[in-house]
């Protein structure tokens, strides 16, 4: 199956919590999100080191009214929430195992493609396919599970940590 870019849902389930945003975001749903000095949810980019989750739903269609720039929900992933994204070009197939860990990168203003790590700044590790596999040569996905150490707020003990952006 060909992937779009981006993170893709595969399996697993997902806690989701209702979040403020900050004015002016642009985020899709899909998105990975992450927080802001001051605690609103901002898109991730490929420098973030934490990882809060996922938006559920666009930026746009955040609520107004008394609970102004509310998105709905952000899906926080477990260790057994698994998305399909496709990886950049310059990754060498050995790097593409299951185990490693890779960084994200951005491909025409979406975070989603996956780029070879640099030391500190993983933020998924490749899981194997249902047949073992964990590249498709068809559009070049993997299979990836969000690391664990990086959830933020709700499920690690990073969250006292600085965040990537402000």
């Amino acid at each position: 199956m060909a992937y779009q870019d981006g993170f893709t849902y595969i399996q697993g389930p997902f806690e989701y919590r209702q979040s403020v945003i900050s004015v002016g975001e642009t985020f899709k749903r899909g998105d990975p999100v992450t927080l802001s000095d001051d605690r609103t949810v901002i898109e991730a980019a490929s420098d973030t080191s934490n990882i809060f989750g996922f938006a559920m739903s666009n930026a746009a269609d955040s609520i107004g009214g008394p609970v102004l720039n509310t998105i709905q929900e952000i899906g926080i992933p477990t260790a057994q929430t698994v998305f399909a994204v496709k990886v950049t070009g310059g990754v060498a197939a050995s790097a593409l195992s299951a185990g490693e860990a890779l960084s994200f990168a951005s491909a025409s203003g979406r975070i989603g493609f996956v780029g070879a790590r640099s030391a500190g700044s993983e933020h998924v590790v490749i899981v194997p396919r249902a047949d073992g596999s964990t590249i498709d040569s068809a559009d070049s996905s993997v299979y990836v599970q969000v690391i664990g150490n990086v959830l933020g707020v709700f499920g690690s003990n990073t969250s006292v940590t600085g965040w990537a952006q402000s």
